[in-house]
């Protein structure tokens, strides 16, 4: 599997059982919460290497794949990826990675969590003045917030994503965007307005 191979080649580990999977679910989840409680303690990298980069790279391509085809190993990947970010400096490769937990606590119906790393991924992502970035990052927003039945903020967020992909994004993006903004739009009853944008 070539996904596998890289994060052996990068000296991660890969296992591939149940029993093994939940273990390193239930490690990676301790040091994220020691992580959380004495970040002080986290000794932190001053600048990201290429190997940095490019892991947080497999890390990525790898959990959304998994959250697909297994989505316990999607859950070990990324909460390892959260634990080796922890140790890295503040950029948009971090920012990826907060804006990719937003969706990811949403799932566990974590809501204040899921803003919360939103918010962190939106922050850098200004500070860089990174349009594609923001942009990317806003269209996870409005996966949680119709998540979560805030309908009316996630059409308000979804435009707001929309105006920014059609400027510096994906067609991927466009396309989630319009989705959300559509499927909102048709959980409030403005069904005219979501049959329109679904077309």
């Amino acid at each position: 599997h070539l996904v596998e191979a890289s994060l052996r080649l990068v000296g991660e580990r890969v296992p591939q059982s149940r029993p093994a999977i939940r273990m390193w679910i239930a490690i990676e989840t301790v040091f994220l919460v020691l992580h959380t409680l004495f970040p002080f303690a986290v000794r932190k990298k001053t600048r990201l290497s290429e190997e940095d980069r490019f892991k947080l790279k497999i890390f990525s391509l790898a959990a959304h794949m998994y959250w697909f085809l297994d989505i316990s190993k999607g859950v070990r990947l990324h909460l390892r990826a959260l634990n080796v970010a922890d140790h890295m400096p503040r950029g948009g490769e971090i920012a990826s990675l907060y804006a990719e937990h937003g969706p990811a606590c949403a799932l566990f119906g974590m809501e204040k969590r899921a803003v919360r790393f939103i918010g962190l991924a939106l922050s850098i992502f200004r500070e860089l003045h990174s349009l594609s970035g923001e942009a990317h990052t806003l269209v996870f927003y409005a996966v949680v917030l119709l998540r979560f039945s805030r309908f009316r903020k996630a059409v308000e967020v979804s435009q707001e994503a929309i105006e920014k992909v059609k400027r510096a994004g994906s067609p991927w993006d466009l396309h989630i965007a319009g989705f959300q903004q559509a499927y909102s739009l048709y959980c409030l009853g403005e069904l005219e307005k979501a049959r329109d944008l679904s077309k």
